[in-house]
This record gives structure tokens, C-alpha cells and sequence, in this order.
């Protein structure tokens, strides 16, 4: 399609008062930046013309302009210009052949400035919005930038300007009559991909790494899904929640503080990401088919707890059997679990790769006398001894693997987990949360492919140090707990006894 103008961007003139500091408004710099950086992207500067240069009458932005920018405040919503606008959005989606360039929208939603969901206009509140405001996790309001240069704005204002002008350079350029047909347009990375992950909401604590994992994602030829916002008061919403994740094989879910904070209980970012997390579960729980749907739940690892009774609702919540069915929770730095989608995801796409969801054909047997010895390097040496008897008594002992990358690392685990008949997790100096995730990866192991029950399950202590014993009771663990502080022979005998078939 030929436009007269690249890029048509809605504004109301009051977001654009003069700023301390700058010769222009907040719009103008806006306008500047993003015409840098998309004129660096075609190698050449985009045609923009704004709502406050138009003088012809009846100019309809979506037949003058290849894309529309809605610049979003509460002062816009209310203005005459989107008012204007909104006329002609609701004409363009009467025909929505026209409303995408290759499979991309044409119309953005960029938002100066915080507007709460239920003030947006209908046609506005559909799309994705690129927040150029941050959260001040100080007071808990949203703040508008003032600033446009400086860490804050670095991580927030920047990182998401970018994200824009890319994704607006990727529909200008798709219109383009010599990218069309071009041997140049590589439309396997850049045009609507068939394979979709669900990138499910997160709190305002979370938005820069979430933002960062749907960039990497997109980069890399994913849809990334929801592309639509969501409202918890749409009767629609769970069953659109089901229908994008019957589009993918992978869920993402990123969980911090606003998570198990109680003050940000009734925001609607937490409790849409709440509601995401629990249809993701009964999805898992539930999916029938030889199509795997795998979840990664990513924690930080900087996460504060305000109080003791945080930190139990977290560990609840990733000790819980039902809810973690099928997952895996990390708590990696970013770029580790950035690396570590992307090895899932090209094990889902490689079915002949070593997915985690079957074992490694050695590690089978049919002997009954296969032992997964679940230990850390730090307790290794400390262990040998009990693997030696393992091994001297008969058993086929199978060992973690302490180096290389994480997802080797992580895929030795599953394939362990899935071809052993009985699991014993040594501690020695690893803390009870160590132990805890490895009891409930052992618990997991039925939703990571395992296919057979496992004959015995046992938790070995060198030392005195008291653990929860009930909730490991609860799940047939048996507690073998030594006093010597070296192994004693006599008192995993009866353990291995049990698992003798």
C-alpha cells in the first residue's frame, strides 16, 4: 500500500508542554528519539506528520500514513484529538484487512503516563501498550519522565523506546514496495511466526525483565502471546487465556515481590497474573496428547522479603505439588534464563533433540535396583562413601552432573528423575531449601515425563539439624538420619531393603 506519510502520531498539545532543562516538550523529544532511532533502522528518516500540523479537513490517518501512534496520558484519552482519532480506528476495524502489514498491526499504543484500565476507551484498551513510564518502588505510584537520560531511564524509558521503534520500523518496512518479494526480506524471522509462547502478566517489580524476555523472544521470529490486553471484568478473558495457550508448547511466568505482598493484592497486574498462573496449572494438569506444554516459572534472586510470612507464601507456593505440575521454577540470574528459553525452546522444536520429557535410553532399566543419589558438589565428597556401598551392594547408582551449562546440567537431572526405580537426597551442609527443591523436583517428576511409580523415596542427614520432617512425611519420605557425622552402614539398610524387588 502507498502512504503519503510514514508514521501519523496522536497527541494532545498539553503533553507536550516545555520541559526544565530541554529547549522542547515532552512530545517533541519523543518525536526526535524515535526518529533517530527508526531512521537508523531503514537508513533513512521516516515521513511524520502529528495531529497537531494537520490542516486538511477530513484527513483519515489510516489511508495518509503506513502507521498510527496513539501517545497515551490521562489528558489524552479525553482530548478532542483522540476523540478525532477514534472515529477513524473504529472505521479501520469495520475493515480489518487493512489494519495489518504482513500480520503486523499498524496502530501503537505508547503511554507517557499511567491510565487506569477501566478510564481507557475500548478501542484503545485492546493493544499492547509500550509503558514509556517506570514504577518507583519507593512509593508505589508511577512515574513520569521528566528526565531522559540517567540509570532510571536507561532501564525503563530507553529499553522500551526501542522496543517500539523496532516494531514500527518492521511494519514500514514491510510496505515497502522493494522488500516485497525481495530475497532480502527475510520473512522466516520477521513475519508472523507459527510458533507462539505465552509471556503471562507480571507486577509492576518485574516489567523491565518481562520486557526484556518478550524483545528476545520477538527477535527471534516468536509470537508472543497475549498480544492483546486483558481485563479481568471481561467475561471473555479465561476463555481467551485458554485459547492462547492451546497456541503454545511453552508458558512464561515471572513471579517477585508483588507476587506474595498482600498491598498489591487487589492491583490488576497481580491478580491477572494470579489468574494466568492458575489456568496455566489446570491447562498443564490437563492437556491431553503426546504435545508436550511445558511452564518455566522465573524467581529473582535478589527477591527481599518484607517479613517471615512472605517468605513462606513463596516457598508454598513453589512447594506445592498441584501447582507445579509440569513446571520448573528458577531462580537464575536474567540472562542465564534468557539463555536457558531459548535451549527449551529449540528442544521443542528438535524432535529428535534431548527434550527433558524422555530419558536417556542407557540410563533405563529393568533391574529395580536403579538409585538416583540426589546430592550437590559441595556434599559430593562426603557422599562418595554411600555410593561405594550403593554400588558394592548392587545397585545402579545415578549421579548428577556438577559441571557444564545449565541446561545440560538440567536435562541430566530430568533424565535421571524420569529413568530411576528410587531417589535418595543427601544433605550434609545444603540448607533445607536445597533439599526442598530437589523433593519437589522428585515430586514433579510424573509431569516431566516419567512414566512408572518409583519404588522408595529417602532423605539422608549427616547431622542433628532439624528439618520439617511433617511435610516430607506427608509425601512417603523416608528420614534416615545419621549421628556419627560419617556414613554408618546399619542404618540405610532397611531403606535399601524396602527398594529391593
Amino acid at each position: 500500500m502507498a502512504f503519503e506519510y510514514d508514521i501519523f502520531l496522536s497527541y494532545t498539545e498539553k503533553d507536550n508542554e516545555k520541559l526544565s532543562g530541554y529547549d522542547a516538550g515532552w512530545v517533541d523529544n519523543f518525536k526526535k528519539f524515535l526518529d533517530t532511532l527508526i531512521s537508523q533502522l531503514l537508513q533513512h528518516h521516516p515521513k511524520i506528520i502529528t495531529s497537531q500540523e494537520v490542516t486538511e479537513p477530513g484527513f483519515n490517518p489510516f489511508e495518509k500514513a503506513c502507521v498510527v501512534i496513539y501517545l497515551v496520558s490521562p489528558e489524552y484519552i479525553v482530548s478532542g484529538e483522540f476523540i478525532k482519532e477514534a472515529e477513524y480506528l473504529r472505521q479501520l476495524m469495520n475493515n480489518p484487512m487493512n489494519m495489518r502489514i504482513d500480520g503486523k498491526l499498524r496502530m501503537f499504543k505508547a503511554s507517557k503516563s499511567f491510565v487506569e484500565p477501566e478510564k481507557y476507551h475500548p478501542l484503545l484498551r485492546e493493544m499492547v501498550s509500550y509503558d514509556l513510564f517506570m514504577y518507583d518502588p519507593f512509593t508505589g505510584l508511577m512515574k513520569e519522565f521528566n528526565a531522559f537520560f540517567g540509570q532510571d531511564a536507561e532501564k525503563t524509558y530507553w529499553m522500551r523506546l526501542v522496543d517500539l521503534a523496532y516494531d514500527i520500523y518492521k511494519v514500514i518496512y514491510y510496505n515497502q514496495p522493494q522488500a516485497i518479494g525481495s530475497e532480502n526480506k527475510h520473512k522466516t524471522v520477521d513475519a508472523m511466526p507459527d510458533e507462539c509462547v505465552y509471556l503471562a502478566e507480571t507486577g509492576n517489580d518485574l516489567l523491565i525483565q518481562k520486557n526484556i524476555i518478550r524483545r528476545e523472544l520477538e527477535r527471534h521470529g516468536y509470537h508472543v502471546l497475549p498480544d492483546k490486553v486483558l481485563s479481568l471484568d471481561a467475561p471473555e478473558t479465561i476463555d481467551a487465556i485458554k485459547a492462547d495457550l492451546d497456541k503454545c508448547k511453552l508458558s512464561i511466568h515471572l513471579m517477585g515481590a508483588s507476587f506474595i505482598d498482600e498491598e498489591y493484592d487487589q492491583r490488576e497486574e497481580v491478580r491477572l497474573m494470579k489468574l494466568q498462573n492458575h489456568i496455566a496449572v489446570d491447562y498443564s494438569n490437563n492437556k491431553k496428547g503426546s504435545a508436550p506444554f511445558r511452564r518455566l516459572i522465573w524467581i529473582p534472586q535478589e527477591i527481599n522479603f518484607a517479613d517471615d510470612k512472605q517468605q513462606l507464601l513463596m516457598e508454598s507456593f513453589v512447594s506445592s505439588t498441584e501447582s507445579m505440575n509440569g513446571a520448573e521454577v528458577l531462580k537464575i540470574p536474567i540472562e542465564e534464563f534468557k539463555s536457558l528459553i531459548k535451549r527449551e525452546l529449540a528442544s521443542i522444536k528438535d524432535e529428535k533433540g534431548h527434550s527433558y520429557f524422555i530419558p536417556d535410553a542407557e540410563l533405563s532399566s529393568n533391574t529395580g535396583k536403579n538409585i538416583y543419589v540426589i546430592v550437590d558438589a559441595i556434599d559430593m565428597n562426603k557422599c562418595q562413601p554411600i555410593v561405594n556401598h550403593l554400588k558394592q551392594n548392587g545397585f545402579d547408582v545415578l549421579l548428577p552432573m556438577f559441571e557444564g551449562d545449565i541446561m545440560e546440567v538440567r536435562s541430566r537431572h530430568r533424565n535421571n528423575l524420569n529413568a530411576c526405580d528410587s531417589c535418595l537426597v543427601f544433605c550434609d551442609q545444603v540448607s533445607e531449601q536445597w533439599l526442598k527443591s530437589k523433593v519437589l523436583d522428585i515430586l514433579k517428576a510424573p509431569g516431566f515425563g516419567r512414566k512408572k511409580n518409583m519404588i522408595g523415596k529417602a532423605i539422608y542427614l549427616t547431622t542433628d539439624k532439624p528439618i520439617d520432617t511433617g511435610y516430607y512425611n506427608q509425601y512417603n519420605f523416608s528420614i534416615i538420619r545419621g549421628t556419627s557425622g560419617s556414613f554408618e552402614k546399619e542404618i540405610i539398610h532397611p531403606f535399601l531393603k524396602q527398594i529391593t524387588v
